[in-house]
């Protein structure tokens, strides 16, 4: 994607991928604490701190958030004080159902400080709406968050901070992307799509307010949230929103994937049967079918948010491919689908079989789990040190053919 994306949208076809792509075979990581692990977890620490990593932010995807559906915003507007204990029963409820199978909780962040030891590793939480108006307030509160590190002098001005996206928690992460990279109009634009849900009396004074202090911080073209360099991965995001070059430093996609015979190595089969999902027989079918024409209808009809939610569908998605169709399922989002696109349009994207490796881990949740589970961390913290922290990576690579 260039430099002024404009939120365009990512496109689907059956082309081979325009960026950097690797093919490698997962290779099982030690037992976690055992003493190898904390040997090579920090010596990855090592290498981050010393390229400038300030902090490591893990940024979770749909429904294990802390409004799966959105009605704490609704009860928010009769007690601040039960949103909030809803909004932490309801994020401790999903962190025990669903535990470390694509989820990020407060044990795998406290596995990851505590093995890179010096790089501090918080938990970014949004509402995980499977909507566009979910994802954008997401990314309107990272921006407020990263920001108010900044002004509490937590982090120097140009501070590294690396960023970790899980399934749509890449996608929140790709429109922050647009909003601290976009011009003017683009901004204009996007604020004005958003202007019934920011602006309107049925929407908590809280959230009103950090939407109106993000958008008078990047009105400012010198704001130190802008100088952030933002070191971005993601783990299993569907392909959906485009990313704006200047809005990151790095931009690496990890993505479970299997060869299909007859197909070209990048691409996948759509459709597929049930017990090939089930078994992730080509790896992960969420990053698969997640794409455009899959969002959630919001719970409540005529309100500011369902109006907001198509304004935004109307600037994040209506032009993006095949001819200008709306992405309303099914009428467009099938042939999409049978594209059998893996492979976004920015950034490097490694495609990895975790199969072999992980005979009892690689099918949770369709193939999506893995990349969250804290017996891989040190696999994925390896992955990147080594690519961009000039880490070291062992043991060596396996490349498929």
């Amino acid at each position: 994607m260039p430099f002024h994306n404009r939120f365009r949208h990512q496109r689907y076809d059956g082309g081979p991928p325009t960026v950097d792509v690797a093919w490698l075979d997962a290779v099982a990581p030690p037992p976690v604490d055992s003493p190898l692990w904390q040997t090579r977890m920090a010596d990855a620490g090592a290498a981050m701190r010393k390229a400038g990593v300030a902090a490591l932010y893990l940024v979770h995807g749909t429904f294990v958030g802390v409004d799966i559906v959105g009605f704490n915003r609704f009860v928010e507007l009769l007690s601040t004080k039960a949103a909030s204990a809803l909004r932490s029963r309801e994020k401790r409820l999903a962190d025990r159902i669903v535990s470390d199978s694509g989820n990020y909780t407060p044990e795998v962040a406290s596995v990851l400080e505590r093995g890179l030891r010096v790089v501090p590793t918080k938990l970014f939480f949004w509402s995980s709406e499977n909507h566009h108006l979910g994802r954008a307030d997401g990314a309107i509160g990272l921006i407020d968050e990263l920001a108010g590190e900044l002004a509490a002098g937590r982090w120097p001005e140009g501070a590294r901070v690396l960023l970790w996206g899980h399934s749509h928690g890449g996608n929140v992460l790709a429109l922050a992307t647009n909003l601290l990279a976009g011009d003017a109009a683009a901004r204009a634009e996007f604020f004005a799509a958003t202007r019934p849900y920011r602006l309107s009396r049925l929407v908590p004074r809280g959230v009103r307010e950090r939407w109106e202090r993000v958008r008078e911080l990047l009105e400012q073209p010198d704001a130190p949230v802008r100088r952030l360099a933002l070191d971005i991965v993601t783990f299993g995001t569907p392909i959906r929103y485009g990313w704006d070059t200047g809005g990151y430093s790095r931009l690496l996609h990890v993505i479970y994937h299997r060869p299909t015979p007859g197909l070209p190595a990048y691409a996948t089969r759509f459709p597929f049967s049930l017990r090939s999902a089930m078994t992730a027989k080509r790896g992960d079918y969420v990053q698969q079918v997640g794409i455009a024409g899959t969002n959630f209808v919001l719970p409540v009809p005529v309100t500011p948010m369902q109006w907001t939610d198509a304004r935004l569908h109307r600037l994040l998605q209506t032009d993006h491919t095949l001819g200008g169709a709306a992405a309303w399922w099914p009428r467009s989002a099938w042939s999409w689908l049978e594209a059998g696109r893996r492979v976004p349009d920015e950034g490097e994207t490694l495609l990895v079989d975790y199969h072999r490796a992980a005979p009892r881990y690689h099918q949770g949740a369709r193939g999506h789990a893995i990349y969250t589970r804290i017996s891989w961390l040190l696999y994925h913290v390896e992955l990147l040190s080594s690519r961009w922290y000039h880490g070291t990576l062992a043991p060596k690579e396996q490349r498929q053919p």
